[in-house]
């Protein structure tokens, strides 16, 4: 059977070049990232005279997943077991011609070897120190050299830790792994957040973007990323701006790409995402989530430090 993996980025624009490969290629199975689609707006007819079956998990603007196979499809699924609560479409897996199937988009091979090649053993320590002290905490205060000063609640809030202990029946995690997270309080966030490392979307930055938070919503963001994250945010109404996640990266094997999946797991760093939250502890489900990495954060849980100018103390 062969098997081809493609982010396509955006099956409508692109759609001439993939009826092309496809008649050329003849692979059994492909998976489609970033389709950019709704499910109703995608191109069946002409992939289907190619004689292809399509199962798909589609969504506007970014994001959308896709199986194309020359077997039937069945049992599709298209979210995780345990994450309900993502509205993002960047999972589908689907049985065909006598083996599963997955695409989780953006992870590559190079990624995963070199960051998965931490010492998980450590991950596991260092995420459940950072988890237990983000835990028992009722406030949280981000600062950094570039003017960020930031505080969160976080009373009664159970936190995350995600390093790679998926051996046990039910286990999930975000692979790479290799941070530790909580979902702030609705409403408590206050004050100025300098995001200097990359924004999910977005990608790395090459200028600081100021953020300004209010009542546990961004209200304002600089220049021309900072009007991009906004819209990309408000475009969901009003929850789509909520604080949703604190994290701290433990990973020491992760480095600044651009890809949130692997950036927010750098050691010592902080990540901030907006939007939904009832997946990780908190209650706003909107269909939104997006990282904002700091890469010299100190982050303090009730006055005592966890990082200190991008170095984790815990």
């Amino acid at each position: 059977m062969k098997i081809a993996t493609w982010n396509v980025n955006s099956i409508k624009a692109r759609l001439p070049r993939v009826v092309e490969w496809l008649a050329e290629a003849r692979p059994d199975v492909v998976l489609l990232q970033e389709t950019k689609c709704v499910d109703d707006a995608f191109p069946r007819m002409e992939i289907e005279e190619l004689g292809y079956n399509i199962a798909l998990c589609g969504q506007k603007t970014y994001n959308g997943v896709a199986i194309l196979s020359k077997r039937p499809l069945e049992d599709v699924i298209c979210v995780l077991d345990g994450d309900d609560g993502d509205a993002q479409a960047r999972y589908i897996e689907a049985f065909t011609g006598g083996v599963r199937v997955a695409s989780m988009p953006g992870v590559t091979g190079e990624m995963l070897a070199r960051v998965m090649g931490a010492d998980l053993n450590l991950l596991r320590k260092r995420g459940s120190a950072v988890a237990r002290v983000l835990g028992a905490g009722a406030e949280a205060r981000i600062t950094c050299t570039r003017g960020t000063d930031l505080r969160l609640g976080l009373e009664d809030r159970t936190a995350i830790v995600d390093a790679g202990a998926l051996n046990m029946k039910g286990a999930f995690g975000n692979i790479p792994c290799g941070e530790a997270f909580i979902a702030p309080v609705e409403g408590s966030a206050e004050g100025t957040l300098v995001v200097d490392g990359s924004i999910a979307a977005i990608g790395k930055l090459h200028e600081p973007v100021e953020l300004t938070i209010r009542s546990g919503h961004l209200t304002e963001a600089t220049g021309t990323v900072g009007a991009q994250l906004l819209e990309m945010l408000t475009e969901h109404g009003p929850n789509g701006t909520n604080v949703a996640e604190l994290g701290i990266g433990t990973n020491e094997s992760a480095i600044l790409t651009g890809n949130i999946l692997e950036d927010e797991k750098i050691l010592g760093t902080a990540h901030l995402a907006f939007g939904a939250s009832a997946a990780i502890g908190g209650t706003v489900q909107v269909p939104v989530h997006l990282d904002c990495v700091l890469l010299r954060p100190t982050v303090e849980i009730d006055g005592a430090p966890i990082v200190q100018a991008g170095t984790l103390t815990v």
